[in-house]
């Protein structure tokens, strides 16, 4: 049956019920960015959805909470974000078909491979902030574990690579004065940088250069040691017999928003009559609000390095997807309009009824976590044991502050690591690049 006499208006309405994830974030974009993640809070509560977005709503209140400096409550959402991607990751028949029949945002969200890795990563970052290094020192073998598991569904490097992880790793175990283990992780970040620059334009950092000189000095692997120091171009690096009478200020940034999901959709008429539409997701890169951070204290500045890319990440996951995310919506649209086809040959109506539904609910899977951060910088400073008052300044390109912060009476203990932690979203990042 002919559609072209069909009111556009009756069209219309019917799309706009089929809503994208991504469009009903706003509300929540809006808040961040006006530093309010507590009233974002209020919003995500209200909305509190349950079924195949359950994950979303605890890991984007995980953030949310994280970013009040309510570490504990935020591991607690954390975890039930941990059991639902374990109890929802084996794939359901019955999603699966409702999948192929309506479209994919009908499965349960389980997150992409680098998004369930920053679930324990985050968790071992609020331990930190809490000051329970043992636990974190757990999360961070999870994320081993994780990697390993993700490893043996897709060895893709694209969608498993998470160098970062492995550093934050080696951090943990230099707290705990597992020095052997602290430098097995960080050879372990060292590789996955590289291996991770083979994709992605992020450099390695200069923080684990040095880390890798100074550990492999103190164990006495001198050969190690000066083939690091020919290939860093290093002469000079702090000694780690220097750490144990010092402290240390470690700063991690948080900086921005992660880009977001949005749907590109095409409709039109076949030459028989029949609506088709065909919607398949992209991203949206977010603006990020600073270029670099930098730490004071008393006459001592640190400047920050990038160690993790979500934004690349995000969009390189995607494209490695694409090819399956593009088959699966084109035999869904051959499948739907066989079933309307069917459905005509019995009575017009139905399949006219039939074929409005199958264009109305032909939307774009836009699901993702919409409340991490596009970039993750880090600053070390090794400093005289002491009470300080700590700032930082997030710059811009042009080494223009956009943000200070002080942290007052911070105390830094010989042989011990300070962790601060800044999480900071620029007013124009919800306007795309």
């Amino acid at each position: 049956m002919a559609l072209h006499w069909l009111p556009i208006g009756i069209i219309c309405g019917v799309i706009s019920g089929c809503a994208t994830y991504s469009s009903s974030f706003r509300p929540l974009e809006r808040e961040i960015t006006a530093n309010r993640p507590d009233l974002a809070l209020k919003l995500l509560e209200k909305q509190n959805p349950s079924g195949n977005d359950r994950l979303l709503y605890f890991l984007n209140k995980a953030m949310l909470l994280r970013m009040q400096g309510n570490y504990r409550e935020s591991n607690q959402n954390f975890e039930l974000a941990k059991k639902f991607i374990e109890e929802k990751s084996p794939k359901s028949v019955t999603q699966e078909t409702a999948a192929f029949i309506i479209n994919d945002s009908t499965r349960a969200f389980v997150g992409a491979p680098f998004e369930q890795v920053l679930v324990h990563l985050y968790s071992a970052l609020n331990y930190i902030q809490l000051g329970e290094i043992d636990a974190a020192r757990v999360e961070a073998q999870q994320v081993d574990v994780k990697l390993k598991l993700l490893a043996q569904d897709d060895d893709n490097p694209i969608l498993i690579a998470d160098p970062f992880a492995r550093y934050l790793t080696g951090i943990i175990y230099e707290d705990l004065g597992e020095w052997s283990n602290a430098l097995i992780a960080y050879r372990k970040a060292y590789e996955s940088y590289k291996a991770h620059q083979k994709h992605y334009p992020l450099g390695i950092p200069r923080y684990l250069k040095e880390d890798l000189l100074r550990l492999t000095e103190f164990e006495g692997l001198r050969n190690e040691r000066d083939r690091y120091k020919k290939e860093f171009n290093i002469k000079t690096w702090p000694k780690h017999k220097d750490r144990k009478a010092q402290g240390e200020i470690i700063l991690i940034v948080h900086n921005g928003l992660a880009p977001i999901k949005r749907e590109h959709g095409v409709g039109y008429a076949s030459p028989g009559g029949r609506l088709i539409r065909i919607s398949l997701p992209y991203y949206e890169k977010r603006r990020n609000g600073f270029a670099t951070a930098r730490l004071r204290v008393a006459e001592k500045t640190a400047t920050s390095t990038e160690v993790k890319d979500i934004n690349q990440i995000a969009e390189r996951t995607l494209q490695a997807y694409m090819p399956a995310i593009t088959a699966r919506a084109v035999a869904r649209i051959v499948a739907k309009q066989q079933v309307a086809d069917e459905a005509g040959d019995k009575n017009p109506w139905a399949g006219l009824i039939v074929n409005i539904a199958s264009f109305a609910t032909e939307v774009a899977d836009t699901r993702s976590w919409l409340t991490l951060p596009g970039e993750i910088h880090l600053a070390r400073m090794p400093i005289t044991p002491g009470t300080y008052n700590i700032s930082i300044e997030l710059l811009n390109h042009t080494d223009h502050i956009l943000y200070t912060r002080e942290f007052k009476d911070v105390k830094v203990k010989p042989g011990a690591k300070t962790y601060l932690s800044q999480h900071w979203v620029s007013p124009f990042s919800i306007r795309s690049k």
